[in-house]
């Protein structure tokens, strides 16, 4: 009885308080997920300097303390300007990064490399912003499902990044896609539109 054993009462909960936090932790991601999801955006639009942005989150990542893991960036000189939230957009750079070094997870390391550059597509002028990692992959079945709110191929969360990630980039006009070899990495790449010249 760990009533009548104080010993006892204390070693089981130092063994068993580790997997209540973490069980916390794992349902507490879960509801700000679907929150985030879920919820109507409330942006403050402005003109955003995308070059700098990825110099920005390259440098946050570059300076994390992850064995093994190199993050770089190549930004192409005098990228056109896109209007939307820059806090948004920062975002979902994070999250994309996040992604592309978890893919490295149990390789001793790896490298993720953020190139940004002018780019057209059929509605005009923009910015392409391209993750390259070379982690596990992505296998094919999985491919088609990527972008799916309850599809996730982690062990953790909710598997809801992607799917915001897609959101918000439809909502800002632009696209997202992907190439993926199992094995040898990934690569997103993310179009976002430039700042219309009346607009701007």
């Amino acid at each position: 009885d760990l009533a009548r054993d104080p010993a006892r009462a204390a070693e089981s909960i130092q063994r068993t308080a580790p997997m209540v936090l973490k069980q916390i932790e794992g349902l507490d991601r879960i509801a700000r997920d679907f929150a985030q999801f879920a919820r109507l955006p409330q942006r403050r639009t402005d003109i955003v300097d995308v070059g700098a942005l990825i110099r920005e989150v390259t440098d946050l990542y570059a300076g994390a303390e992850v064995e093994g893991v190199t993050v770089t960036c190549e930004v192409a000189p005098e990228l056109p300007t896109i209007w939307w939230d820059e806090q948004e957009l920062r975002r979902i750079l994070l999250n994309m990064v996040l992604n592309a070094m978890e893919a490295l997870d149990g390789r001793g390391g790896g490298r993720v490399t953020l190139h940004a550059a002018e780019a057209l597509r059929a509605s005009g002028t923009g910015v392409l912003v391209t993750i390259v990692d070379d982690g596990v992959g992505i296998e094919p079945e999985h491919a088609k499902r990527l972008f799916e709110p309850q599809f996730s191929t982690k062990t953790r969360g909710t598997g809801l990044g992607l799917a915001i990630v897609n959101r918000i980039v439809q909502d800002l006009g632009g696209t997202i896609d992907f190439e993926s070899v199992p094995g040898e990495g990934t690569a997103f790449r993310l179009w976002w539109p430039s700042v219309p010249p009346a607009q701007e």
